[in-house]
């Protein structure tokens, strides 16, 4: 954990440095049987946020995944 930059109130846990996902496992299938956790357009919800484009998701992110 770490303290948050100056405007961000309190402490968060986080990773910072991105590893490639194909040296986290077996890379012997084809690129197309792999499966990928993935959600569409979720940064156009209706949440109240201002948006340039039209809303077309009704659910969170966190609904989608779930």
């Amino acid at each position: 954990c770490f303290s948050c930059p100056q405007g961000y109130p309190g402490s968060k846990c986080v990773r910072f440095t991105a590893t490639p996902i194909f040296n986290l496992m077996n890379n012997s299938l084809p690129f197309n049987k792999y499966s990928f956790l993935t959600t569409h357009n979720a940064f156009a919800i209706g949440d109240g946020t201002p948006r340039v484009a039209p809303t077309n998701q009704e659910d969170t992110v966190t609904q989608q995944l779930n």
